[in-house]
Formats: C-alpha cells, structure tokens, sequence
C-alpha cells in the first residue's frame, strides 16, 4: 500500500494539477489525490509540492489557520521538485 501511494505522489512532480483542489478549503494550491481509501493533500508552491498529509478518507479533516487561534495542518511528509 505505502509503494502504491508513493507512486502515485511521483507522479506529482509532473502534474502537479492532477488532484483536485480540496472542497473545504479556501486556497487554490491545496490539492488532494486519492487512492484506495486515502486522501493525499498536497500544496504546490513555486518550485515543488509538498505533501502535507496522508490520511484515511473516514477521519475528519481539520485545517485551520493559526490567524482564527487554532491549529493549521503543517507537517509536511515529502517535498518533491517541480
């Protein structure tokens, strides 16, 4: 399972718009991939994506900007070059 997802996120590096920006969230460059049961979110910046979270589709995602007191997703898992 863990090959088949990094596999899948490779392929960011070449089409960093593949995924679909996520629905909940209000910036443009925050994009998620899925595969089997998982959501794999990612940001893309100016020169290389970063994989913020890799997470099952059942859980609840919350992100949150630190400006509203609360906490933001902020663990980014891989960088990949553009």
């Amino acid at each position: 399972m863990i090959q088949e997802i990094f596999k899948k996120v490779e392929k960011l590096s070449t089409f960093p718009c593949m995924g679909r920006t996520v629905p909940d969230q209000s910036n443009e460059k925050i994009h998620e991939i899925l595969h089997k049961n998982y959501r794999i979110i990612y940001e893309i910046k100016d020169d290389h994506i970063e994989i913020l979270i890799v997470i099952h589709g059942s859980r609840i995602l919350r992100i949150h900007s630190k400006k509203r007191g609360t906490t933001e997703m902020c663990c980014h898992l891989l960088i990949l070059p553009l």
